[in-house]
């Protein structure tokens, strides 16, 4: 028993020192969320995004998007970007190719904006952002 709590002491004095080493976190703010356009008859969809982030950073953007399109079916896709932040708003551009099998069509659909930083701490979420979007032909 004793063993136990020096190894449970142990392990939460080592997570605590983990977690009490990162730097602080400065949120990465996602806006302007705009109307996405359809590509390839709704294989990919293109749209745009803006994000402010502290000067210096390096973060990993990941966008989502799902549309529920008829018959209990979900088209959903996704994107992968690094933006170097200067400081400023910046305009990121995506293009989310479906994965799910099912095509997206006109209508809203609901986009996700995941930000995480990596660095030598370790990755940390800076924001989750959700938003409607409309989806529309080019």
């Amino acid at each position: 028993m004793k063993a136990k709590k020096s190894v449970l002491a142990l392990t939460l004095g080592l997570g605590l020192t983990l977690l009490g080493s990162a730097p602080p976190a400065q949120a990465a703010v996602v806006t302007d969320q705009e109307d996405a356009t359809l590509l390839s008859r709704g294989v990919a969809v293109t749209g745009t995004y803006t994000v402010t982030c502290p000067e210096g950073e390096t973060l990993e953007i990941y966008t989502s998007l799902a549309q529920r399109v008829g018959g209990g079916r979900v088209a959903s896709g996704s994107s992968a970007d690094t933006l170097w932040c200067s400081g400023e708003p910046q305009t990121v551009a995506y293009r989310a190719q479906t994965f799910s099998g099912v095509a997206f069509k006109s209508g809203s659909a609901l986009l996700t904006v995941t930000v995480v930083d990596c660095s030598e701490f370790g990755c940390f979420l800076r924001s989750e952002t959700s938003e409607e979007i409309r989806l529309v032909k080019k």
